[in-house]
C-alpha cells in the first residue's frame, strides 16, 4: 500500500518539560517517526517553570513560552485539557481531513505542565481536546497523543493498524 503524505501541512507538538521516563520517551519517539511517514511533525519542548510557592507565576512564564512559539497566526491550535472535547479515533482523523481540506498549513498541539494551561492559552486555542477523563501523567498524555495522531493518519490512508 502506498502511503500518502499530507503535502504542505505540518504538525507542531508544543509541550512543557522533557519526557524523563526512558520507556515512554522511546515509545513517543517511535510514534513521531511513524507520523513523519505521513506529515512533517516537530516537537518543541519548553522549560518547566518550578515555583513551589507560586504556581501562578510559573504558569504565567509557561504561557509566555508557549505564546512565543506559536508560529502561524492562521495555524490551527489545539490545547489539551481534561475539560476539552473528547474524540473517537475516527472523529480525530476527520479533524485532520477537515483541516487539510480547509487549507490549514500548521496544526499546533499544546500540552501544559502539571500546573495546567492558562485561560490565555485556552482563549487563543481553536479547539480544546481531552485525551481521557482519567488523570494521566503528562508523559503518558504525550504518548497517547502521538499514538492517536499516527492512528488518525493510518485511518485517512487506509493503512491497516492493529485494533
Amino acid at each position: 500500500m502506498v502511503l500518502v503524505a499530507v503535502a504542505g501541512m505540518k504538525i507542531q507538538l508544543i509541550w512543557i518539560g522533557k519526557t524523563k521516563n526512558r520507556q515512554l520517551k522511546e515509545l513517543t519517539d517511535h510514534y513521531i517517526e511513524r507520523i513523519r511517514k505521513f506529515i512533517d511533525c516537530s516537537i518543541i519542548e519548553l522549560k518547566e517553570q518550578v515555583h513551589s510557592r507560586n504556581t501562578a507565576v510559573a504558569q504565567q512564564k509557561e504561557t509566555r513560552q508557549i505564546i512565543d512559539r506559536l508560529q502561524a497566526k492562521d495555524g490551527f491550535k489545539v490545547s489539551l485539557s481534561p475539560d476539552g472535547r473528547p474524540f473517537t479515533s475516527m472523529e480525530f482523523s476527520e479533524l485532520f481531513r477537515r483541516q487539510r481540506n480547509s487549507g490549514t498549513r500548521l496544526i499546533h498541539f499544546i500540552l501544559g505542565s502539571f500546573i495546567g494551561l492558562s485561560k490565555e492559552i485556552e482563549t487563543v486555542s481553536d479547539l480544546q481536546m481531552s485525551i481521557s477523563q482519567m488523570t494521566l501523567t503528562h508523559e503518558m498524555a504525550r504518548l497517547l497523543l502521538t499514538e492517536q495522531i499516527y492512528r488518525a493518519f493510518t485511518i485517512i490512508n487506509g493503512v491497516p493498524y492493529q485494533k
